[in-house]
């Protein structure tokens, strides 16, 4: 029996596009001969994984030799994918060398490299006015009086050249049946319909993936809010050559439509200018956002989600680094908090929450990719002011063009 166990491995089709990384984690058997090397290979091309015999203290019972300390046995690496690679069906294999000498090879996992994503022939739309804004919706199984309420909106916007996909997770038939009604109604609703359930993250990325490539702009769009007339509008007027993304904020409103404040930013912090801040918690909602469609060879496809990982947060983190992002301080739609939504509106403070939200992201991947969680293990402690005279260096700031 191989000693090298690979547990998270890439599966079936990996999109490559303009590059890629894919993420692998396992451990070794033998917990009285340590890795001293582990490296994979696709193609002659060998790269090495970088964090060998970590502690699994899961795998105590199941191993092989004296467990009686905390087996460190784990290991955990990256595998970079440039768009060079040649495309079609691929073994990735894997040399380990452990503390004793001795060496050990075979096949970590077969896949098929694929260049870019192409839409499923049964999952293509018909888009036949070339409007410059593309609206992608995702819906499953909706509210359909909050999901009439959202296509109306959209139809009474004062920018009119638009086209909306609207790409729907394997909803009931009769569900179907009234979102094929409502699109009837509308020439410029083009409705996907998924075979098979994937969740609204991949459901997102398969909405994007349909968007024609000569658009100019894309804007998200949930199945149960309301935009205001001049949302397309407003945020159109603030684009310049290098903006890469514009967003808004946001009226929250209940079921019944009573309004719960007349701003998103009521019990946290917006932030737009700072790349560590928003990596950590995402201010920049999908649904307020319209961005540039040219962004899409960076967003596609979605990186392998981990934890509660939200299509929004990747998009927002794409365009900081593809131009500039741009706020528009005023609500452009209203969103509709109740009990059927995926995620509402979250309080998060800059100061107070950083260090449980590392935690908590700690724990998220090291779950996802069979790592330990050390209780007593500390967060990274915050940076203190400095006494001298000279100002600290922020890091993470946009990039310098």
């Amino acid at each position: 029996m191989p000693s090298v166990v690979f547990e998270v491995v890439p599966k079936g089709e990996l999109v490559i596009g303009r590059g890629c990384v894919v993420v692998v984690s396992g451990y070794n058997h033998d917990v009285d001969n340590p890795l001293s090397s582990l490296q994979l290979c696709i193609d002659d091309n060998w790269q090495t994984v970088k964090y060998l015999n970590e502690r699994r203290d899961d795998l105590s019972m199941s191993l092989t030799g004296d467990v009686s300390t905390i087996p460190r046995v784990g290991f955990w690496g990256t595998y970079q994918l440039d768009a060079s690679i040649a495309t079609g069906p691929a073994t990735i294999t894997y040399n380990a060398l452990f503390l004793d000498k001795t060496k050990e090879t075979g096949t970590v996992t077969d896949v098929t490299l694929e260049s870019t994503l192409h839409p499923p022939s049964d999952d293509k739309a018909s888009l036949t006015t070339g409007a410059p804004v593309i609206i992608c919706m995702t819906t499953y199984e909706p509210n359909m009086e909050f999901l009439e309420a959202q296509l109306r909106s959209i139809q009474e916007q004062s920018y009119q050249e638009w086209e909306c996909l609207i790409c729907d997770d394997h909803s009931s038939e009769s569900t179907l049946s009234v979102i094929e009604r409502l699109c009837q109604e509308e020439p410029r609703f083009h409705l996907l319909k998924n075979s098979d359930n994937v969740g609204f993250y991949l459901n997102f990325e398969r909405c994007l993936r349909n968007v024609p490539r000569d658009s100019q702009f894309i804007a998200l769009c949930d199945q149960d809010d309301v935009w205001h007339p001049d949302k397309l509008q407003r945020l159109l007027r603030e684009f310049n050559n290098s903006t890469s993304l514009v967003y808004s904020d946001m009226r929250l409103v209940d079921a019944k439509y009573e309004v719960l404040s007349d701003t998103y930013w009521s019990d946290r912090k917006n932030n737009y200018s700072k790349l560590d801040v928003l990596m950590v918690a995402n201010t920049i909602t999908g649904a307020s956002s319209l961005f540039r469609a040219s962004l899409l060879d960076l967003i596609l496809p979605f990186p392998e989600r981990i934890g509660d990982a939200y299509h929004d947060h990747w998009i927002a983190l794409v365009a900081f680094l593809g131009g500039d992002i741009k706020y528009v301080d005023e609500p452009l739609y209203d969103y509709r908090q109740h009990g059927e939504n995926i995620i509402g509106q979250t309080v998060f403070d800059n100061d107070k929450d950083s260090v449980s939200i590392w935690q908590s992201i700690r724990t998220e991947f090291k779950t996802a990719f069979s790592l330990p969680v050390i209780e007593n293990e500390e967060a990274p402690s915050a940076p203190q002011p400095s006494e001298s005279s000279v100002a600290p260096v922020t890091l993470f700031e946009k990039p310098a063009k």
